[in-house]
C-alpha cells in the first residue's frame, strides 16, 4: 500500500474514533493524536527508500540493515520502537505527561493497522520477525496489487466499515 493509504486510514481511524465516541478521547491531547497517529501510519516504511518518511529521515541506513516488510513490520518492533519513544519523551525530555500517552496509545493503533494493511497482498509481513522469518498475509489477497484503483476501493471500505462500526 501506498503512503497515502497508510495515513488516510490510520488518520481516518482516528477520526471515526473522535466522530463516534468523543467520550473515549476527551482527556486525549489533540496534538499528541495527531503526531502519533501520523507518525505511526508511515515509520514501518521507514526500511524502503522511495517511502514517505524515508524522504523526511533521509537516513538510508534503515533500508541497508533491513529488508523491506521485515523488522519494521514485526510486533517486536512495535514493543522495541515504543520502549525507545518511551525513553525518548518521557525520561529524555520530559514530555508533558498527557501528550506522551496521546502520543503512544495512536502511534501504536496506526502503526499496527499499517502492518494490517500491508498484510494484503502476495507479499505479507513478516510479523514474528526475527522469531520466524514466515511471511504472513489475509487469505485470498495474493491477487492485490499496491498503488491502483483497487487500492484505493480498499480504503474507502475499510473507512465505511469503520466508521459504522463504531456507531
Amino acid at each position: 500500500m501506498t503512503g497515502f493509504t497508510h495515513l488516510v486510514g490510520g488518520i481516518g481511524t482516528v477520526i471515526a474514533i473522535y466522530v463516534n465516541h468523543p467520550e473515549w478521547v476527551k482527556s486525549y491531547n489533540e496534538i499528541g493524536v495527531f503526531c502519533g497517529s501520523s507518525l505511526g501510519s508511515l515509520l514501518p516504511d521507514i526500511d524502503i527508500t522511495t517511502s514517505k518518511i524515508s524522504s523526511l529521515v533521509k537516513n538510508p541506513v534503515f533500508g541497508i540493515f533491513f529488508s523491506h516488510r521485515g523488522f519494521w513490520h514485526s510486533l517486536s518492533a512495535i514493543i522495541i520502537v515504543d520502549l525507545l519513544i518511551t525513553f525518548l519523551l518521557r525520561f529524555l525530555m520530559n514530555i508533558d505527561f498527557n501528550f506522551f500517552v496521546s502520543f503512544i496509545i495512536f502511534f501504536t493503533l496506526c502503526y499496527a493497522l499499517h502492518i494490517l494493511f500491508d498484510m494484503i497482498g502476495n507479499k505479507g509481513v513478516k510479523l514474528f520477525y526475527p522469531f520466524s522469518k514466515r511471511s504472513f498475509s489475509f487469505p485470498l489477497t495474493g491477487w492485490f496489487k499496491s498503488k491502483t484503483p483497487l487500492e484505493f476501493l480498499i480504503l474507502l471500505i475499510y473507512l465505511l466499515i469503520v466508521f459504522e462500526g463504531l456507531r
